[in-house]
């Protein structure tokens, strides 16, 4: 089973993990995942994104996805603007 993982990590509780508009989520929620788990860490300060997608296709078409592609940027500039790192993952 593919699995897409994208760790956050924020430099304090005061800053706002980015937010994805309401029609970019829903769109998101609608491609082949079975799965998709957001934890928090206990300090509040790493948020983890776990994606499960039952054929390599089905991630394919989610990391290479139009849609969420046309956010990429902006969530890139948040994160920068607010010092968050992002680490990301495929297995």
């Amino acid at each position: 089973m593919p699995t897409f993982t994208m760790i956050y990590t924020r430099p304090s509780i005061n800053v706002d993990w980015f937010q994805y508009p309401y029609d970019i989520a829903e769109h998101r929620r609608n491609l082949k995942m079975i799965s998709h788990t957001v934890t928090e860490s206990t300090d509040n300060l790493t948020m983890t994104r776990v994606s499960n997608f039952e054929t390599q296709e089905d991630l394919d078409a989610f990391v290479n996805d139009p849609v969420l592609a046309s956010i990429a940027s902006t969530r890139d500039a948040y994160d920068k603007l607010f010092n968050i790192t992002v680490e990301t993952s495929i297995s």
